[in-house]
């Protein structure tokens, strides 16, 4: 299955040397881990989100999002964000869809597990039979927005969009 996905910065690795704008980039999305959604980062992905259903009842949706390591980021990161977007958009947004039991270290020290999903619940009275637009920080390969993706499907989602505050993108690619 091939999912559609939305994103509203490139994200420069640090391993990259990056321009001032580039570094703006990457402190919006530091900052949106941290639980700091910018007015501008919440203004773009409200925006998506509006584009995404366009005239299609919003009853029709619900926003989910993926969990982050550990239940006390996924709160910071998402739980304003949620609350935020369904005061302006309309659409149910919760966080209690897709939750993750078992706090695990953070892949990008610890690195993936081959399986990101195996450890997600899935209560799937918030999805089932709705269009999930599935919002999480940053992309990269997309491994865990697919598979995400998939079991949603799998257990009653009618189809699901990603939405991403950012994609990691390469030098290469920025700069060809």
């Amino acid at each position: 299955m091939n999912f559609t996905y939305y994103y509203t910065l490139n994200y420069l690795p640090t391993r990259y040397e990056a321009s001032s704008s580039e570094w703006n980039a990457r402190r919006a999305v530091w900052n949106f881990k941290d639980g700091y959604c910018s007015e501008e980062v919440f203004m773009n992905l409200k925006k998506t989100v509006d584009r995404i259903v366009g005239s299609d009842s919003k009853d029709d949706y619900v926003i989910c999002f993926i969990p982050a390591s550990s239940r006390d980021k996924t709160q910071r990161r998402f739980a304003t964000v949620a609350m935020r977007l369904e005061t302006k958009t309309g659409i149910s947004a919760t966080l209690e869809a897709i939750t993750k039991p078992v706090d695990t270290g953070s892949g990008h020290i610890y690195g993936k597990s081959s399986n990101p999903t195996s450890g997600f619940s899935f209560n799937d009275e918030y999805f089932s039979n709705k269009r999930v637009i599935l919002i999480d920080d940053v992309i990269t390969r997309g491994t865990t927005f697919h598979d995400t993706a998939i079991k949603l499907m799998h257990r009653g989602a009618k189809s699901v969009v990603g939405l991403f505050v950012a994609k990691t993108v390469l030098v290469n690619h920025m700069r060809a």
